[in-house]
C-alpha cells in the first residue's frame, strides 16, 4: 500500500512540474522581449542584426520561434511590430522603421533568367518627378537603394539582355529581391560614334549614320534641320549645284539615289527646283543614311540610301508646333486619340504670293538664272511678268498610328507635295503674251502591319503606293503671226507589296528575309507643235513601258563581343525584260580595342528607273529630266563596290577615314550632268576612287568639325572620245568643310567653311554647219576644262525661350546668312546657239551659272 502510495505522490509531482514547465512556455510565446528573440535568432540563424537601440527599446512579441525557416520568424515579428527587416548582404539585416508612402531602404539581386547567374555591371535608373539617379550592381548582382518613394520607378537594364521596369513598392519588405533578365539581341546597328556630325548624328556598326532631326543643334546656313540640307556636311555627300536635293554620293547622280518616306519610294522629294526638300523636320523620328553595303532589303538603287521614318510612337499627350521663315510657314500636330491609338499630321506652304522676302528673291535669281523668266536678255515685259506669274509650293501629311494588343502594330501614312508654276510674258517687240505651265506632284501612301510574334520573331507586312506626275505646258512666239507650243509629261505609277521577316536564332545569330512584289508604269510625252507651214511637228511618246518585279531577299547577322559581320543576296525578276538579276552585299566590323574599329564592305547593285536629260522641250530652263524604265534602250544600271574603314574615338576626338571604288555599268549620254555634247544615245561605263575624312574634336559645349573628300570619277564610252576615259561630270577631286559650333545656355551658334575644287566642262570651240537645218556646236574633248575654286562662308544661330508663363510653350527664334562674303562661284558651264542679229547670223552663247548671293533669312517657331 505505501509502494502505491509513493508512486501516486511521484506521478502527482511529475505532473506538476510538466504542467509549471508548459505554462511557463505560453507564457513566454505570448510575450517575450525583442531584443532576447532576435539575439536567440542570430544564434540560430548565423546572422546578424544592425538597428538603434531606441527602435526596439521596450518592444515585445509573442512569437515561438521557429528553427526551420527565418523568413517566418520575421513575418511574423513585422507583423506586430513597425519594423521592417531588410536583407543588406547574405546574412546581414537591417531594422527599418514602417512608412507607408516612404521606402529609406530597398536592395536585390539581378541575375541572367535563364542561367540564374549574376549579371554584373547592370544600371538601374531610379526616376521621379524631382530627379533621376543612377546605380549600377555589383559583381554579385547585388545593388542597395536608400531613400525611395513607394511610387519611384526603376528602370533596370543590361546590354544583351532586357529592360525591366519595376516600382519600388513592389519590392520585397524584407529580403533583397530577385530579378530576372532575360537574354535579348545586342543592337545589331548599336552606335560607334555619337554626336557624329553634330548633336542628332551617329554612325553605326553597319556603316550607316543616322539622324534625328528633333536633336540637330544648328548648322551653318540652316534655318531649319531640313533632312536631306543637313547630310550634306557629311564627307562624300555634296550637292554641286548648291541645292538641298541634287545630292551626289561618290561619283554618282541624284536619280540614282533611294529615298524612301515610311516605306515610300519618293521620286520627287523638292521644293523651289532643289531648294527645300518636301520633308517636313518636326515629324521626322530619324532619317538613315547608307552611303555604301547598304542592307539588301532597299530595293532598285544604285547609290545611297535615304531612309525618311516619321513618327512611329503613340504620344502620351497633344503636342504640336507653328513657325514661319522667310520663305514658307508650316505646322504640325501629334495627337493622342487613345492610349493606343494616335494621329500625326503637318503642312507647310510658300507665302510668296502675300509676302515676297529678300529671301525668296535671292532664291528666285539662283534658280531661274539663265531661262526666260529671269530674262538675262531683256527681250520681255518684266512689268507684265512680274504681276501675272506666279510660282508656290505646298506639302502635306498625315499618319496613323494603332497597337493591336500588345504585339502588333497597324501603321497607316500618307505624303503629299505640289510645286506649280505660271510665267506671263511677252515680247517687248510683239503684243502677244505667251504663258509657261508647270506643274510637279507626287503622292504617297503606305499600310504597313507589323508583330512581334515572340523574342525571337517579327514581321511586317507593308503595301505603298507612289504617283508622281509631271506636266509643263510652254509657248514661243516666233513672230506677230507665228507660234509653237512645247508641251512634255512624265508619270509614273509604282506600287510595291512586301513582307520581311525577322528571325534570331540566339544572341549572336540572326537572319531576316522578304518578298517583293513590285508594279511600275511609265510614260512621258514630248512635242513640239508649230503653227510653222514648213516646220515639221515632233512627238516622242513612249509605249508599253509597264513592268512587274519578283524580288526576293535574305541577310544574315552576326554579332559577337568586337565583331560584327552582315551578308546575303537579293534576286530580282524583270518582266520587261525577261531576266532575273542578282544582288549581294558584305559588311564586316571589328573593334580592336575600346579605342579603334575597323570596317570592310563589298556590294554588287541593280536600279530599273532611273533619269534621262532631253534637250528638245528645254525653252523654259527648267526641269528637263524624266523617268524612264530600263529596256533595250536604256539599260539596267549596275555597280559593284568595295570599301574599307577606320574609326578612332579617343576622349571626346573623333576620326572617321573612309576609302572605296566603285565601278558603274550601263550609263548612258543622257544622264544628269551631260549637255548636246555628245550627239545621239551612247552607253558606257565609270569608275570612281576616293576616300573621305572627318575629324571632330568636342570641348564642353565647343566642338568643331573637318570633313574631307577626295574624289576621282571618270567615264568611258564606246563611241566617244576615242573610247579613252574622260573625267565625269561631277569630278570635283576636292571637297572640304569645316564647321565650329557653339552651345551657351540657351543660345546656338554654328559657323561654316566650304571649298570645292574646280568642276569640268566641255569647251565649245566653234560653229559648224550654215543653216538653221544643220548648225551645231563643234565641242572639244569632253570635259577637258574646269571652272575656278569655290569657296563659301555661312553662319546660323538660334535662341530658345519661354515666350509665356505658361512652360509647355516654347519659344525659337534663328538667323541664317548664306555666302556671308557674298563670293561669286561659277558652278557650271555650258554651251548655247542663238541667233545673231547683228550678222543675220547664229552664234554660241556661254551659259555660266553662278551660285546664290548672300542671302540672309530669319525663323520664328512655337512649340507646345
Amino acid at each position: 500500500m505505501r509502494r502505491w502510495l509513493s508512486l501516486l505522490v511521484l506521478l502527482s509531482i511529475f505532473n506538476y512540474s510538466g504542467a509549471q514547465e508548459t505554462t511557463e512556455t505560453d507564457a513566454q510565446k505570448k510575450l517575450q522581449s525583442l531584443e532576447n528573440i532576435l539575439n536567440k535568432l542570430e544564434v540560430f540563424f548565423g546572422i546578424r542584426f544592425s538597428y538603434e537601440s531606441s527602435l526596439i527599446k521596450n518592444s515585445k512579441v509573442s512569437i515561438k520561434i521557429d528553427r526551420t525557416s527565418l523568413k517566418k520568424n520575421l513575418t511574423t515579428i513585422e507583423s506586430q511590430t513597425k519594423i521592417r527587416f531588410y536583407e543588406m548582404k547574405l546574412k546581414q539585416y537591417v531594422l527599418k522603421t514602417k512608412n507607408t508612402h516612404f521606402r529609406d531602404y530597398i536592395c536585390g539581386y539581378v541575375l541572367n533568367a535563364k542561367t540564374k547567374t549574376p549579371i554584373f555591371n547592370a544600371k538601374i535608373r531610379v526616376t521621379n518627378k524631382k530627379e533621376t539617379r543612377l546605380y549600377t550592381t555589383d559583381y554579385n548582382g547585388y545593388f542597395e537603394i536608400n531613400n525611395l518613394n513607394v511610387d519611384d520607378q526603376l528602370k533596370i537594364q543590361k546590354t544583351g539582355n532586357e529592360t525591366k521596369l519595376i516600382k519600388a513598392s513592389l519590392f520585397n519588405n524584407s529580403l533583397c529581391t530577385k530579378i530576372s533578365l532575360n537574354e535579348e539581341p545586342i543592337a545589331l546597328n548599336e552606335v560607334v560614334i555619337s554626336n557624329y556630325l553634330s548633336k542628332g548624328f551617329s554612325k553605326k556598326k553597319d556603316g550607316s549614320i543616322v539622324s534625328k532631326p528633333n536633336e540637330i543643334e544648328v548648322l551653318p546656313g540652316l534655318i531649319e534641320p531640313d533632312v536631306l540640307q543637313s547630310v550634306q556636311l557629311i564627307p562624300g555627300i555634296q550637292s554641286p549645284n548648291e541645292t538641298a536635293t541634287g545630292l551626289n554620293i561618290r561619283g554618282s547622280t541624284p536619280d540614282q539615289n533611294l529615298v524612301i518616306y515610311d516605306g515610300i519610294k519618293i521620286y520627287n522629294y523638292n521644293h523651289f527646283f532643289g531648294m527645300l526638300s518636301t520633308f517636313n523636320p518636326y515629324i521626322i523620328e530619324q532619317v538613315r543614311v547608307g552611303k555604301g553595303g547598304s542592307s539588301l532589303k532597299y530595293r532598285s538603287h544604285l547609290s545611297g540610301v535615304f531612309d525618311v521614318t516619321s513618327v512611329t510612337k503613340i504620344p502620351k499627350k497633344i503636342h504640336g508646333g507653328v513657325g514661319a521663315n522667310m520663305i514658307f510657314s508650316d505646322a504640325y500636330l501629334k495627337v493622342p486619340i487613345s492610349k493606343k491609338t494616335a494621329l500625326i499630321t503637318s503642312a507647310r506652304t510658300s507665302f510668296n504670293s502675300l509676302l515676297q522676302t529678300i529671301s525668296y528673291d535671292a532664291y528666285s535669281d539662283f534658280v531661274f538664272q539663265n531661262t526666260k523668266i529671269t530674262d538675262e536678255n531683256n527681250i520681255f515685259n518684266q512689268s507684265i511678268s512680274k504681276v501675272n506669274s506666279t510660282y508656290n509650293f505646298e506639302d502635306f501629311t498625315l499618319k496613323l498610328i494603332s497597337k493591336i494588343k500588345s504585339k502588333s502594330k497597324l501603321m497607316f501614312s500618307s505624303i503629299y507635295s505640289k510645286n506649280r508654276l505660271n510665267f506671263v510674258s511677252q515680247f517687248k517687240e510683239i503684243s502677244r503674251l505667251t504663258k509657261d505651265k508647270l506643274l510637279i506632284e507626287n503622292l504617297g501612301l503606305n499600310l504597313n502591319f507589323s508583330t512581334n510574334w515572340s523574342n525571337k520573331m517579327q514581321s511586317s507586312f507593308s503595301t505603298s503606293f507612289s504617283n508622281y506626275n509631271f506636266d509643263y505646258n510652254g509657248q514661243e512666239v516666233l513672230d506677230a503671226f507665228f507660234d509653237y507650243e512645247t508641251i512634255k509629261s512624265n508619270r509614273l505609277k509604282d506600287i510595291n507589296i512586301s513582307l520581311d521577316i525577322d528571325y534570331r536564332f540566339n544572341n549572336y545569330h540572326s537572319l531576316s528575309c522578304g518578298y517583293d512584289l513590285v508594279k511600275n508604269e511609265i510614260d512621258y510625252t514630248f512635242s513640239n507643235i508649230s503653227d510653222v507651214v514648213f516646220e515639221n511637228d515632233f512627238t516622242l511618246t513612249s509605249q508599253n513601258n509597264k513592268n512587274t518585279s519578283h524580288e526576293l531577299f535574305t541577310e544574315y547577322t552576326y554579332k559577337k563581343n568586337n565583331f560584327f559581320l552582315k551578308t546575303g543576296g537579293r534576286s530580282t525578276y524583270f518582266s520587261s525584260l525577261k531576266t532575273i538579276y542578282f544582288q549581294g552585299n558584305l559588311s564586316a566590323s571589328l573593334k580592336i580595342n575600346k579605342r579603334i574599329s575597323l570596317s570592310f564592305s563589298a556590294e554588287k547593285k541593280n536600279q530599273f528607273v532611273s533619269q534621262i536629260i532631253e534637250f528638245q522641250t528645254q525653252n523654259l530652263g527648267l526641269e528637263n529630266q524624266v523617268w524612264v524604265l530600263a529596256n533595250n534602250e536604256f539599260p539596267v544600271l549596275e555597280k559593284k563596290q568595295l570599301g574599307l574603314s577606320l574609326m578612332y574615338n579617343r576622349n571626346k576626338f573623333y576620326v572617321d577615314f573612309d576609302a572605296y571604288i566603285n565601278r558603274n555599268r550601263g550609263i548612258t549620254s543622257l544622264m544628269r550632268g551631260f549637255n548636246d555634247q555628245i550627239e545621239g544615245l551612247s552607253s558606257g561605263k565609270s569608275k570612281t576612287e576616293g576616300m573621305e575624312l572627318l575629324l571632330k574634336k568636342e570641348i564642353n559645349n565647343f566642338y568643331t568639325t573637318i570633313s574631307y573628300a577626295l574624289t576621282n570619277n571618270k567615264f568611258e564610252f564606246v563611241t566617244e572620245n576615242n573610247r579613252l576615259e574622260f573625267q565625269g561630270n561631277f569630278d570635283i577631286r576636292h571637297y572640304l568643310s569645316v564647321i565650329n559650333s557653339i552651345k551657351i545656355k540657351n543660345i546656338e551658334l554654328s559657323l561654316g567653311w566650304r571649298y570645292k575644287s574646280p568642276r569640268p566642262y566641255t569647251p565649245a570651240n566653234g560653229l559648224i554647219g550654215d543653216n538653221a537645218n544643220n548648225i551645231k556646236i563643234d565641242y572639244g574633248q569632253i570635259n577637258s576644262e574646269r571652272l575656278s575654286d569655290y569657296n563659301r562662308f555661312d553662319i546660323s544661330s538660334s535662341y530658345t525661350f519661354k515666350p509665356f508663363s505658361n512652360k509647355k510653350i516654347k519659344g525659337k527664334l534663328g538667323l541664317s546668312v548664306l555666302n556671308i562674303l557674298n563670293q561669286e562661284n561659277n558652278i557650271s558651264r555650258s554651251h548655247r546657239i542663238v541667233v545673231d542679229i547683228e550678222n543675220k547670223g547664229y552664234k554660241i552663247r556661254e551659259v555660266n551659272k553662278f551660285s546664290i548671293r548672300r542671302t540672309p533669312n530669319f525663323s520664328f517657331r512655337l512649340e507646345f
